[in-house]
C-alpha cells in the first residue's frame, strides 16, 4: 500500500516537473517577445502578421489550459467580464458604426484600425491576466528574473545604440519610422516608465541593493534616453509619487501639497518655472525631448508651437468629444473622427459612458489586484504611484495598440513584490 502511494507520488512530481519546465520555456519565450522588437518583426518576415498574431493566440490557449495551477491564486480576481463587456462594445462601435477610422484589410474583410489593435491587445491582456492569476512563488520569482534578464538586454543595447547615434530616438520618441534592430519601442518604454515605483521597491527590499539599483538606473537611463516625454514625465511622477504616499501623516501630506501648488503658482507668474524649463531644455542633449520642452513654452505664451500646437488640438478635441457626447459617444452619431493621442477621452467620447464604465471597472479591478498584492504601506504607496503613472500615460496617448502597458501593469506586482502564500502541498493520504 505504502509503496503504491509512494510511486504514485513519485510520478505526480515528475509530472508537475514536466509541466514546471513547460511554463518557464514558455513564459520566458513569451517575455521576450513582447519586449525584444526583433522576434515579432523575424515571425513577420518570416509567417507573415497574421502567422504573428496566431503565434499570440497560441500564448494565450497555453497559459489558459496548460499554464500553472489555478490554485495558485494569491490576488483578488481581475474583471474579466468587465473587459469583455468593454471589448464587445468598443470592437462593434469602432468597426460598425465609427466612420473615421482607417482600415486595414484582411482576408479580404476591412477591419478598423481601432480593431485590428485589439485583435493583439486581447489575448496578451488576456495572458497576463492568467499568468498573474496561476502563478505560485517559484514562478513569480522566476517571471521576475527573466523580465529583469530581458529587460536589461534591450534597455542595454538601446542605451548604446543611441549613444552611438541620438538621432535614432526619433523612432522611439515619435513611435514610427524604419526598423531599427534592437532598439526600445515607445510601447516598451511607456512601460518600463510605470513599474519604475515597484523598481525602487525592489530597491528597498532587495538583499543586493547596489544591483537592484543598478537595474532600476538602467531602466530610468534607457526611458529617459529613448526620448519619449510622456513615458519620461510618467517615470517622474511614479518617482515622485512613490515617495509621497510614503508619508503615512496626513497633515504633512496636506502641508506637502498645498506648498507644492503655492511654490508652483509664485514661480509660473513671476516666469521663474517657464525660465527654469528653458534652461532645462538647453541643457540636456536628447534633441526630442528638449525640442518639445521648448515647444511647451512656446505654446503656452503664444499659443501656437508646431507639433505641440496639432497635439493640443487633438488633447481639446478629445476633450470637446466627451463634453459634447457624454453618454452614447460621438460614433453613433457619425460626429468627427477620434484625436488617436487620449485613450481614455477617445473610449469616452467615442463610445459613450456605458463601453467607458466598462473600461475603468476592469482597470481597477487590476489595481484593486495589485494592492492586494501588496501586504505593507510601502508596497501599496508603489502600487498607487504606479497606477497614477499609468493614467497619466492612458490620458496622454494611446494603450490599446500597446499593450505590454498593460500587461506589465498585471505582472509587477507579482514580479516585485514578495507573495506571503505559497501553493499548498496536497497530503500525502489524499493522493488517489
Amino acid at each position: 500500500m505504502y509503496a503504491k502511494l509512494i510511486k504514485e507520488t513519485m510520478v505526480k512530481l515528475v509530472q508537475n516537473n514536466k509541466n514546471l519546465i513547460a511554463d518557464k520555456i514558455v513564459v520566458l519565450l513569451w517575455i521576450a517577445f513582447l519586449i525584444i522588437n526583433v522576434i515579432p518583426n523575424f515571425i513577420i518576415s518570416l509567417i507573415s502578421g497574421v502567422g504573428n498574431m496566431a503565434i499570440i493566440y497560441l500564448f494565450l490557449l497555453y497559459f489558459y489550459f496548460l499554464y500553472g495551477k489555478n490554485n495558485c491564486v494569491n490576488r483578488k480576481p481581475i474583471n474579466t467580464i468587465a473587459f469583455f463587456f468593454f471589448v464587445i462594445g468598443y470592437v462593434f462601435i469602432m468597426q460598425f458604426l465609427y466612420k473615421f477610422s482607417e482600415v486595414y484589410v484582411s482576408f479580404g474583410v476591412a477591419f478598423s484600425t481601432e480593431v485590428w489593435n485589439m485583435i493583439s491587445y486581447v489575448p496578451i491582456v488576456l495572458s497576463a491576466v492568467f499568468i498573474a492569476n496561476k502563478s505560485d512563488g517559484e514562478m513569480r520569482t522566476f517571471i521576475k528574473y527573466c523580465f529583469i534578464f530581458i529587460s536589461l538586454f534591450i534597455a542595454i543595447t538601446s542605451i548604446f545604440t543611441l549613444i552611438n547615434d541620438f538621432s535614432l530616438a526619433k523612432h522611439t520618441a515619435t513611435g514610427h519610422g524604419e526598423f531599427i534592430p534592437l532598439l526600445v519601442g515607445y510601447d516598451s518604454v511607456s512601460a518600463f516608465a510605470i513599474i519604475i515605483p515597484l523598481l525602487i521597491l525592489n530597491v528597498s527590499n532587495a538583499k543586493k541593493k547596489f544591483l537592484a539599483f543598478i537595474y532600476l538606473f538602467i531602466i530610468f537611463l534607457c526611458v529617459a534616453m529613448a526620448s519619449f516625454l510622456i513615458a519620461i514625465t510618467a517615470s517622474i511622477i511614479g518617482i515622485v509619487l512613490y515617495f509621497f504616499f510614503k508619508i503615512n501623516n496626513t497633515v504633512l501630506r496636506t502641508i506637502l501639497v498645498i506648498a507644492f501648488f503655492v511654490l508652483f503658482a509664485v514661480l509660473h507668474y513671476t516666469g521663474a518655472f517657464e525660465q527654469m524649463i528653458i534652461n532645462l531644455a538647453e541643457s540636456i542633449p536628447m534633441e526630442q525631448v528638449s525640442k518639445r520642452l521648448l515647444q511647451i513654452i512656446e505654446y503656452s505664451e503664444t499659443g501656437v508651437a508646431k507639433d505641440t500646437t496639432s497635439r493640443m488640438a487633438l488633447y481639446i478635441q478629445a476633450f470637446n468629444t466627451v463634453l459634447y457626447h457624454p453618454i452614447f459617444g460621438c460614433a453613433i452619431w457619425e460626429d468627427g473622427a477620434l484625436s488617436g493621442h487620449s485613450t481614455i477621452m477617445d473610449i469616452w467620447g467615442g463610445c459613450g459612458i456605458f463601453v467607458f464604465i466598462a473600461f475603468v471597472l476592469f482597470y481597477l479591478s487590476i489595481y484593486k489586484a495589485n494592492e492586494y498584492t501588496a501586504k505593507t504601506y510601502k508596497e501599496k504607496s508603489a502600487v498607487r504611484a504606479s497606477i497614477v503613472s499609468f493614467i497619466f500615460i492612458a490620458l496622454f496617448n494611446t494603450i490599446l495598440s500597446s499593450p505590454i502597458i498593460t500587461v506589465l501593469l498585471i505582472l509587477a506586482p507579482v514580479m516585485f513584490i514578495k507573495s506571503e502564500q505559497r501553493e499548498a502541498i496536497q497530503p500525502l493520504t489524499e493522493i488517489k
